[in-house]
């Protein structure tokens, strides 16, 4: 065949390797061919897949006599040492170890298929029946999972002949399962557990987000199979159904298996998941009957006896409680925590209170609401928690305490002189709720009059009516904790939402910004023109046509609709009223009965009203649970307000499945900051190009963004044009800051960031060319560049004439993240003192290699120079006040804002400054683990990666990265590393490392005794700093637990302090 003849690559996607069997002359002459490095931990698979495919191709177009020669050279370039044993070489033929068992031992039952197999089946009759291959795959399991929605009897029935011989081989089962619907048999649970299994049951009935079934069979071998597809543990799904089921092997997608028992595992150590026990059947017939029940037959079960499950913090539960205890470890006992209604605020602040009585002896408690109702839910709630039937007395309609230990009391019954029956102190921990009412006399006689060790405040919204915020007024304008919209919906407590941003057709570049907001009457004028071939008019017909191809039946949305003001509401009702679609407005001067008429109307299912226009009276504070859709027809940059009308849709209610957004969308203005309200769907608000254009990969489950393309690049656009801000302007909003301010007051690095909307990444991690000749070549920006090159002081410009200086400046990045009181107190008192190494203790010594480490990563002033000693690198950075200065500008701000609660490593007390939940750089881990002193190297540079030991602290240094390529998703890596439980890691040790080698039994607690201490990061990419590096938390010493495999070996460690919750939120592979 010619080469004109040749076929060519189709156009499309690959993932072919660069080889010189791709030849360029293969691909159409007009094609565009993109390519794209393989990341370093990708690179053994995707060349060990590469090189499998190209042999696989070569053996099946040779000859058979030849197969032998082609196989043997290759294993001479693998392991000169290996061969294949050919049984007939000329024919090829040769042998597989099918099986290994006691001598007088039955022969082990196989499964139909090839252990390494990877097959699909569908109960088709030219298939083995689903059940059949199930109970042949458990004849040779050493372990079974089973992870099924429902279990039914029929199911068990099936397989019993091979559960039973699972419980005659003596070999564990664990199953998982909910009572979601009411599906399941408790029969068939108690079944299970006579046969030997060890069952969890979720009983969660309001929503589940366990719908998989799968099978998972391993084998001590190492040939695990799996399956997973659409058959629960019933006769009809495992016989006969229309069910499709995969078979995994570890074989060929090892990868999937390990997310499989990742997964598993997560589940399992869940507290979502009790473990079941013959004592609670009568509990769990009661549940499975409630789930089954209609609304009203709820009503009648509502008291089901749900004492034997104790209650465990969620995710976003314990992150509120961390968040807690570290506002009250920096002397805040007055805290006040923000959470939507309807996620748990009652159980988390009693779940609060279980903590406090480890901290307090015996605490007193008055919890205080306006209404009997949530006190009866709120003492029930405290019973739960803390497992005491009798717990608490009423203080309500009637009802008076008589021990007055633990009081539930109405705000109104407190106002009627029952407060000053209890003494001021008499109460250690008062909570009260709605606190955003507290400036009425009543409550705030209340809170005038007791003086409790801790104060917690619950509200929806810090807000009042009236404008002002309570955070202001009682707590110094702190929020202890809010429960984020991300972690509500990670939780399941809120409706997942479609998100779509469409482009409308309006033009806003033409209308005025001021003060970050466009001018409301010209919105007006462009919104409310009707005229044939207007923007206003083409944005009604995007608006009509979005809507009726969005909406299954606009006329019978609940719908909630934001506009640009006043004017425009009323004309977006008109105008739907005029379509068809009944439509009321609300504005702020509408009173309450017209208000509360819309709400009821639209919440009557038999009323035509189908949406409610208003300008911002919903944005908070009013709640709708049963509202579907909501119209975002206003622009905003904010994404408080974003989120708090994203919320009004959120809540849960009977029959509603998700949220549907509309967020329509003009041409920006270059003035206007609409990419900043985008951060609300970005985990942690940290918005980038990459989120965006991979469709917000990091979204809750359930949850959807589309993007039209113009909406895609305007973001896209935005946030470059945000991060990417010229040095110049920066210089400039620095001076226009400054001269708003006070004359004889330095500009706070606090104060700029809050009124500018800049962050930290903002500022550091750009650098500016300095002129030829100068060392360092560049300077990077700094607060303090940014106060020189403004000329705001003057004195500081010469500082960047001299070189050293410079160096050090650079390095502030570096130290961005330092969160602990400790160390920063320690670095500041290192930077103002006179102090020497001699003068130091050996924590101490190591604190202050920790710091200048972090400036000089190769012990060095400069390249060709000597190493310095301590006390020369102390000298010269002592020599820039300014340098100190900053820093102590930066760490008052990162106190302000992290959350975490650090602690110190009793066995590394006086030894090294390390404290567990710090965040760490690898060149303070360098100092910190004392490797400068006995390490050959000397400076850390680039060695500090895996696993360190350390003699001066017997200690071995686990580093884990969890992200370990830039891709999102990485099946290749992302099951290594995880958590299984807040109390408990996964951890891949190094490829050569084998369970009798020196380190292996070391991490046994076999041989040479080396205290294990984890360190864990997300990414090596900086998740707020542009060009910097992630910090590595200090998870603290942990524990062997067990251990499977070899090269590398796959180890679970004990957390002898539960790892931060914020952390774990991020490290667990279970959704």
């Amino acid at each position: 065949m010619s080469n004109g003849d040749k076929a060519m690559l189709p156009y499309g996607l690959y993932e072919l390797v660069e080889s010189r069997a791709l030849p360029a002359d293969d691909f159409p002459a007009d094609g565009v061919a993109g390519w794209s490095d393989v990341e370093e931990a990708e690179r053994i698979k995707v060349l060990a897949t590469y090189v499998a495919q190209r042999l696989e191709h070569q053996l099946n177009t040779a000859e058979k006599s030849d197969r032998v020669a082609i196989i043997n050279s290759v294993l001479a370039q693998v392991d000169p040492e290996d061969r294949i044993l050919w049984k007939e070489p000329k024919s090829g033929t040769f042998r597989q170890l099918t099986s290994l068992r006691p001598a007088g031992a039955a022969d082990i039952v196989e499964p139909l298929r090839p252990l390494s197999d990877v097959s699909l089946l569908t109960n088709s009759p030219q298939q083995p029946s689903f059940t059949r291959e199930i109970s042949r795959e458990m004849a040779s399991a050493d372990r079974v999972e089973l992870l099924c929605s429902f279990l039914k009897l029929s199911g068990v029935n099936v397989v019993r002949g091979a559960l039973e011989e699972l419980r005659w081989r003596g070999v564990p089962m664990r199953v998982i399962a909910t009572t979601y619907m009411g599906a399941t048999d408790a029969k068939a649970v108690q079944e299970l557990h006579d046969l030997g299994a060890e069952v969890k049951i979720s009983y969660q009935n309001a929503s589940t987000r366990l719908h998989a079934k799968a099978w998972l069979f391993e084998r001590n071998s190492g040939f695990s199979t799996g399956y997973v597809g659409s058959s629960n543990l019933s006769a009809a799904a495992m016989t006969d159904g229309l069910e499709w089921n995969v078979r995994l092997s570890n074989v060929l997608t090892p990868g999937v298996l390990a997310q499989f028992r990742a997964a598993f595992d997560g589940y399992w150590n869940d507290p979502e998941f009790v473990t079941y026990s013959p004592e609670q059947f009568e509990e769990l017939e009661s549940a499975l009957r409630r789930a089954r029940s209609s609304t009203g037959e709820r009503r009648l079960l509502a008291a089901v006896d749900t004492s034997f499950l104790e209650v465990f913090p969620r995710p976003h539960q314990s992150l509120m409680l961390d968040h807690l205890a570290a506002e009250r470890s920096r002397g805040h006992h007055r805290n006040l925590v923000v959470a939507a209604t309807g996620t748990g605020k009652t159980i988390l602040s009693a779940l609060d209170f279980r903590n406090l009585t480890e901290a307090l002896d015996r605490p007193t408690l008055l919890f205080v609401a306006h209404r009997e109702s949530i006190l009866l839910q709120a003492r029930e709630a405290f019973r739960a928690v803390v497992r005491r039937r009798g717990f608490g007395e009423m203080l309500v309609g009637g009802k008076y305490p008589h021990d007055g230990r633990h009081v539930f009391a109405s705000i109104q019954s407190l106002s009627r002189g029952w407060l000053e029956r209890f003494g001021p102190e008499h109460f250690d921990v008062v909570i009260i709720d709605e606190f955003h009412h507290a400036e009425a006399s009543t409550y705030r006689a209340v809170l005038d009059y007791l003086k409790p060790k801790e104060l917690v405040g619950l509200t929806a919204t810090p807000e009042r009516s009236d404008g002002i915020d309570v955070s202001d007024e009682f707590f110094d304008g702190r929020v202890a904790t809010e429960l984020r919209l991300w972690d509500a919906l990670d939780a399941d407590l809120l409706v997942p939402f479609h998100y779509f941003g469409i482009a409308d057709g309006t033009d806003l570049r033409s209308v005025r910004v001021r003060q970050g907001a466009y001018d409301p009457a010209e919105l007006d004028n462009l919104y409310l023109d009707e005229s044939e071939g207007s923007q206003g008019k083409t944005r009604l017909r995007v608006i009509f046509e979005e809507v009726e191809q969005k909406i299954a039946d606009p006329q019978r949305m609940k719908a909630l609709g934001f506009c640009a003001s006043k004017k425009h509401a009323h004309f977006m009702a008109d105008v739907f009223n005029r379509a068809g679609i009944g439509a009321v407005s609300l504005v702020g001067e509408d009173n309450e009965d017209v208000r509360g008429d819309a709400v009821t109307r639209l919440l009557n299912p038999d009323d035509p009203l189908a949406i409610i226009f208003t300008v911002d009276i919903f944005n908070e504070g009013i709640d709708i649970p049963d509202v579907d859709t909501i119209l975002m027809l206003r622009p905003t940059q904010s994404p408080t307000l974003f989120q708090q009308q994203l919320g009004r849709g959120l809540r849960r209610a009977p029959g509603k499945s998700v949220l549907t957004v509309l967020d329509f969308v003009g041409n920006q203005s270059g003035l206007y900051r609409f990419e900043r309200k985008y951060k609300a769907f970005a985990r942690g608000e940290r918005l980038s190009t990459a989120a965006v254009e991979q469709d917000f990969p990091d979204l809750p489950p359930g949850c959807n963004i589309e993007l039209d393309q113009f909406t895609r690049e305007q973001i896209i656009a935005g946030i470059k044009q945000s991060l990417q801000v010229r040095t110049p302007v920066l210089v400039d909003e620095v001076r226009t800051f400054a001269e708003a301010g006070a004359e004889s007051m330095r500009p706070r690095l606090a104060d700029f960031l809050r009124d500018t909307g800049r962050d930290f990444g903002h500022i550091y991690g750009r650098k500016v060319k300095r002129a030829s000749g100068r060392s360092p070549q560049n300077a990077f920006v700094t607060w303090t560049y940014l106060l020189a090159h403004s000329r705001v002081e003057d004195d500081l410009l010469e500082l960047f004439a001299d070189d050293r200086f410079v160096d050090i400046n650079n390095r502030v990045a570096s130290l961005l993240h330092v969160n602990d009181p400790v160390r920063q107190e320690g670095y500041l008192r290192l930077l103002r003192s006179a102090t020497c190494e001699a003068e130091m203790s050996d924590a101490e010594r190591r604190l202050a290699w920790m710091l200048v480490y972090s400036v000089w990563i190769t012990g060095r002033f400069a390249q060709g120079e000597p190493k310095f000693t301590l006390d020369e690198a102390l000298a010269r950075l002592r020599q820039y006040p300014a340098f100190a200065d900053e820093l102590d500008e930066v760490w008052q701000i990162v106190a302000e804002r992290d959350r975490s609660v650090v602690k110190p490593v009793p066995e590394l007390a006086g030894r090294s400054p390390l404290l567990t939940h710090g965040t760490y750089s690898r060149e303070e881990l360098f100092a910190g683990l004392a490797l400068h002193e006995t390490s050959a190297q000397r400076a850390p540079g680039s060695a500090v990666e895996g696993v360190m030991e350390s003699r001066a602290l017997d200690s071995v240094a686990l580093l884990v990265t969890l992200e370990k390529t830039e891709k999102h998703y990485s099946p290749q890596t992302m099951y290594k590393d995880y958590a299984v439980s807040e109390e408990e890691f996964a951890w891949d040790s190094q490829n050569a490392t084998t369970p009798d080698s020196r380190l292996g039994l070391m991490y046994q607690g076999i041989g040479e005794e080396r205290m294990p201490l984890l360190f864990v990061r997300r990414s090596k990419p900086s998740q707020s700093v542009p060009n910097a590096t992630e910090p590595y938390t200090f998870l603290g010493p942990v524990r062997y637990v067990r251990h499977e495999g070899s090269q590398p070996m796959h180890v679970t460690w004990h957390l002898e302090r539960p790892m931060p919750a914020e952390l774990f939120n991020i490290a667990r592979v279970a959704a």
